[in-house]
This record gives structure tokens, C-alpha cells and sequence, in this order.
């Protein structure tokens, strides 16, 4: 399935590929030069590179993209890399996909988050097969809280550190 990128109004959305993963893995950044997007050495965080390292070999390497992985958010202001969102894989047995998210701190609390997350949750139910989409966060995360109400999901239930959160999507 060819993916293209998310566009909004303040931000570009683009799918990882098993190219860009690579240079990003080996501080290779020229293949980013060439697209015009700027890494301000804030992004990727460590959380982001062990979430790389760990799919890098489940990307194609003809660098064809499901869009059930990573995309990296970008600002489209000044092409700068700020984060990433995605999916953890394609959707279960049940029909389900897991979102989630993350933003370098300076950008956080500026509305990126949620304009990320919302578009992806949009792209997320138009693919035949979704049924469900589920998050979850730290007990202690208000931003992510706030975010994840604000794009209509709803809790389903916590633990000691986890709320989970869920959003059923129309039937195709």
C-alpha cells in the first residue's frame, strides 16, 4: 500500500522508512538535508532510536511503508523534526491498532501534539480492517490525558502505572 504524507496546517507527518530509519540509527542525516528537513539534535530521543532499532527489520527495504509504523513529525514552519507518532503494526485479530506519540519538550503544549495525534487517528480509520484504535499513557502524563480525551478516546481502564484508552472507528 503506497503511504503518502500527513499534511496539516502547521505540521508534516511522514512515514519512516527503512532508509530513513537506517540513516537515523547510524547519525547519517544527509538523506534529511536532501529532503529539507533540519534535526535540531533534539530529535530523535532515545526512546524513539530503541523503537527503531527494534522495527528497522520489519521495514521493507525498498522503502514501501504500511503506515502502521513510525512517522516523524515535522514543523512545518521551519522543516524542523519535533517528534513522532505511529502505530505498533497493523491491526490484530480484533481489528485493533495501538497509537502513540511523543514531542521534544520545548514543542510540547503548543497544540502539535494534538494535531499530530488527530490526523493519525483520521488516516487510522479509513484503512479497511481498523476497529479499534487503543492507547495508553502514564497515570502521572496530564498532556497525554488531556490529548488523548480531546481526540474522543476513552478510558478503559489502569493499573499502578497505565490509564488504557480506546476509540471505536465507524465500520467500513
Amino acid at each position: 500500500m503506497g503511504v503518502t504524507n500527513i499534511e496539516t496546517d502547521r505540521l508534516l507527518i511522514i512515514p519512516i522508512t527503512y532508509s530513513m530509519a537506517n540513516s537515523i540509527l547510524h547519525s547519517d542525516y544527509k538523506a534529511f538535508d536532501n529532503m529539507g528537513v533540519h534535526l535540531s539534535g533534539k530529535w530523535p530521543k532515545q526512546d524513539t532510536l530503541d523503537i527503531l532499532h527494534f522495527i528497522k527489520d520489519t521495514l521493507s527495504k525498498d522503502d514501501e511503508v504500511d503506515g502502521f509504523g513510525v512517522w516523524m513529525i515535522v514543523k512545518k514552519e521551519d522543516m524542523t523534526a519535533i517528534g513522532d507518532a505511529g502505530f505498533k503494526g497493523g491491526p490484530d485479530e480484533n481489528g485493533a491498532i495501538e497509537i502513540g506519540f511523543g514531542l521534544v519538550e520545548e514543542e510540547q503544549r503548543k497544540g502539535y501534539g494534538y494535531e499530530a495525534a488527530s490526523s493519525l487517528l483520521e488516516w487510522g480509520s479509513q484503512i479497511a480492517g481498523v476497529k479499534v484504535i487503543k492507547a495508553d499513557c502514564l497515570i502521572d502524563n496530564a498532556g497525554s490525558i488531556h490529548l488523548l480525551k480531546k481526540c474522543g478516546m476513552r478510558e478503559t481502564g489502569r493499573d499502578l502505572e497505565l490509564i488504557y484508552w480506546e476509540k471505536n472507528v465507524s465500520l467500513h
